[in-house]
């Protein structure tokens, strides 16, 4: 796939930590070395002349070490990548797969929780660091057409940005990635199976077996995220903007339900209608608050699972009802979870 090739491993080799370890080399060490050589001059000869002359040799020294180091990091974090992308291949199998993703997702957000409580500590006494996190937009593809594009997100992108950011204190950094090819009708149509179920046990059922295994494939190019993807903690939130969530045939601007599905931490994948994320304002007041809906599947998929009775929270059931409010009880859950880091 040439597209793998181009979005990720050409994006993904000058990984953040190298470049980060780069820097710190230049502004650290270097600097230190340059008033090294400040001082050797206001030495007596013919310690400044050795002074000088090791400064120049410890200079170069540390030039090449650290071009070095940059190249070292690169491809130990290009072969670590890629030995958790196959892995993370194996745990697209269906069923074991999926249940074996359940398991490490849920130790994960249990130790994360417990970690998280010096963040809530912090903030009772006044604390507001901002962490953040990051999502990737995935708009499917049907008869060659892409669900939704960046300038379609726009509205949403921006209000899920200011949710999260005013309401949370988290930094939520939004990319959008088109796929190459259609997407399979399974996909397109999340939870459509066995209506009798429900769109939540059916979204179980489509996790544990065909559905599941092909958003957990969708996440491979992404070279750069695998181990975080492997260990569950700080990787993206995953939104696939399908074309219909329940399988009830009815447009979301018209139903009264927020138009999208998620399994809750046990799951990096979200699927919202691509009609509630397309200029979701559009349709008249009754819709306008279709616009939180991304934002609210990602808050389930962060650990809230429940929804509120509480008019204006943003995981109100209603799309009447729903706003951008959180409880403190509720910032302090998704602001615990894996997905949301201090980096």
């Amino acid at each position: 796939d040439p597209g793998f090739f181009q979005n990720d491993i050409l994006k993904g080799i000058a990984m953040k930590v190298c470049k980060e370890v780069q820097e710190w080399i230049t502004e650290e060490i270097e600097q230190e070395i340059e008033k090294q050589e400040t001082r050797c001059k206001s030495w007596f000869w013919p310690l400044n002349w050795l002074c000088s002359v090791v400064t120049f040799f410890v200079k170069i020294i540390v030039v090449v070490g650290k071009y070095a180091a940059r190249i070292v990091c690169e491809i130990v974090t290009v072969a670590v990548s890629i030995a958790a992308m196959l892995l993370n291949a194996l745990l697209s199998i269906p069923i074991l797969g999926a249940i074996f993703r359940a398991f490490i997702r849920t130790i994960a957000w249990i130790a994360s929780q417990i970690l998280g409580f010096a963040d809530g500590i912090a903030r009772v006494f006044g604390g507001r660091t901002v962490k953040k996190l990051r999502i990737r937009i995935v708009p499917l593809i049907a008869d060659g057409e892409p669900l939704a594009t960046e300038e379609t997100l726009q509205a949403t992108i921006k209000t899920t940005k200011e949710v999260f950011r005013k309401s949370a204190g988290i930094d939520a950094r939004i990319s959008v990635e088109l796929p190459v090819a259609d997407a399979p009708d399974f996909a397109l149509d999340v939870a459509a199976w066995c209506g009798s179920l429900g769109p939540a046990l059916n979204a179980i059922s489509g996790e544990l077996g065909l559905t599941g295994s092909w958003f957990q494939l969708q996440t491979l190019p992404f070279l750069e995220d695998q181990f975080l993807n492997l260990i569950g903690i700080g990787n993206p939130v995953i939104v696939f903007v399908v074309r219909e969530v329940g399988g009830d045939g009815q447009n979301s601007r018209t139903a009264q339900t927020v138009g999208g599905i998620s399994l809750g931490p046990i799951a990096d994948w979200v699927a919202v209608e691509a009609s509630v994320v397309r200029d979701p304002v559009a349709g008249g007041p009754t819709t306008k608050n279709l616009e939180y809906a991304m934002a609210h599947e990602i808050v389930h998929a962060l650990g809230i699972y429940p929804h509120s009775d509480e008019v204006g929270n943003l995981m109100a059931l209603s799309t009447k009802s729903i706003g951008d409010y959180l409880t403190p009880a509720q910032v302090g859950l998704i602001r615990s979870s894996p997905k949301v880091t201090y980096l």
